[in-house]
């Protein structure tokens, strides 16, 4: 009873330091100082009585923000940990405005007037979700997360080779290499091997070698067949 009382009592265990850590994959895109502004007046409060579940919820409301936890240090520092979203793509609405999206369709953040985010990450064509509002907000759009989900299968060694993934209005998707040459992936769901036949066709020796005479690769029969 004594021990409890000193250590919630006492100040020697009172919020003197915050430190914020960001887990990122790629470039960090959260402001550290943007984390310590939403949390608030916490620096004077007693480490041990700090409501971190009330916290992490208000963290959580920053778009870009996919996990976080806490850590005590004695004796005064809060440590936040957090785990940032993934940029996994750009969709392209109108003629300049862009919104980056992760796998689960959540808007990341917004980009106006010709704006591009320093990310590299593929454009999604041929898609205008509606009722947009912006960043915290999950697209439910049935052709968004088949893009995705393509996206989300692009092998690492093919993602700085491909510019734009395109949905047809028949629901196919055509994806455009950094070369410009299209890439017929059809309406099935083999997406994920398709992209493997890719990774490893455009690496090839007999591609190497016709590379800039190619004007498509079809992929929709389940092996490539290339177009000149």
């Amino acid at each position: 009873m004594a021990g409890m009382v000193f250590v919630t009592k006492s100040s020697l265990f009172v919020v003197r330091d915050i430190q914020v850590e960001v887990q990122v994959e790629g470039e960090q895109l959260i402001e550290t100082n943007s984390i310590t502004e939403i949390l608030g007046p916490v620096q004077g409060e007693n480490l041990f009585l700090l409501d971190t579940k009330a916290l992490a919820h208000k963290i959580q409301l920053h778009p870009l923000v996919d996990k976080v936890g806490f850590e005590r240090r004695l004796p005064g520092t809060l440590v936040v940990k957090v785990v940032e979203r993934h940029p996994l793509a750009l969709i392209l609405m109108g003629e300049t405005h862009l919104l980056e999206v992760d796998g689960s369709s959540m808007i990341l953040r917004t980009f106006e007037d010709g704006k591009w985010p320093e990310v590299t990450c593929p454009i999604l064509t041929g898609i205008q979700p509606q009722d947009i509002t912006g960043p915290g907000q999950k697209i439910t759009d049935e052709a968004v997360f088949r893009a995705l989900k393509c996206a989300e299968a692009i092998p690492e060694s093919l993602r700085g080779h491909i510019d734009e993934l395109h949905v047809e209005d028949s629901g196919s998707l055509t994806l455009y290499l950094d070369t410009r040459v299209e890439v017929r992936m059809g309406t099935h769901d083999n997406d994920a091997g398709n992209l493997l036949l890719l990774a490893e066709l455009i690496k090839s020796d007999k591609y190497v070698r016709v590379a800039q005479s190619v004007c498509y690769i079809d992929l929709t029969s389940g092996k490539p067949a290339l177009g000149f």
